[in-house]
């Protein structure tokens, strides 16, 4: 009599997981450090985010990253240059972001030419995305009063694995202020979710120049 019942409600029960599993909602994060230099940001703004080099191998995988740190330091009150000026800056200057952190000269020249105090960074330490894929496996069946060996066609789910740093620099001495780093791992389909997951994880952090809505 409930079977029916029964059967309506595993089905629902799978295609939610399904789902949840398909948002990213199904993770491993760890924000693995953090350091923290005691100062006051406020007394260090504006501020410029360094643009996030793409990972080797996955061209735009640094676009995504970018655009969710700069919405969660705005969210958190740090006056940010826009992205196109200091693209634009790092263009005229004839620099790479690269190039940019392993020279101090250069360092100043950008301070100079944003007129910023702080300089925010992204690395990608790892970026791996294997896609789903459809292999043909062995598996026992029971044939005709037998056990015999077929190959069946076996889904396999793919997986997303980011590992990011963060720092923040202060351009007139070239020191680290702040430092944090984390990886998540998740299905492939959620990559652009899992990054921003990473990133608001990471920059939850970062010390807020406001107090949170509503206090």
């Amino acid at each position: 009599m409930f079977a029916p019942q029964r059967k309506v409600f595993f089905l629902y029960f799978v295609v939610l997981i399904s789902c949840l599993y398909l948002a990213g909602c199904f993770y491993k994060l760890n924000a693995d450090k953090t350091v923290f230099r005691e100062v006051n940001f406020k007394d260090f703004q504006p501020a410029a985010i360094l643009p996030i080099p793409d990972a080797s191998g996955y061209p735009e995988s640094g676009a995504d990253l970018n655009s969710f740190t700069y919405t969660v330091l705005l969210a958190k009150g740090y006056k940010l240059i826009p992205p196109g000026e200091v693209s634009a800056a790092l263009e005229e200057l004839g620099l790479t972001p690269q190039d940019l952190l392993s020279n101090p000269s250069s360092l100043i020249k950008i301070k100079e030419r944003l007129q910023v105090k702080l300089l925010i960074t992204g690395a990608l330490l790892r970026y791996s995305l294997q896609k789903p894929y459809v292999r043909g496996e062995a598996f026992e069946v029971w044939e005709g009063g037998r056990y015999e060996y077929r190959a069946l066609p076996t889904y396999h789910q793919g997986s997303c694995q980011i590992s990011l740093m963060f720092r923040v620099l202060e351009l007139e001495k070239g020191s680290v202020l702040w430092m944090a780093e984390g990886k998540i791992l998740g299905p492939s389909q959620a990559a652009k979710n899992l990054e921003k997951r990473l990133v608001e994880r990471l920059l939850a952090e970062l010390p807020a120049l406001h107090a949170p809505a509503g206090k």
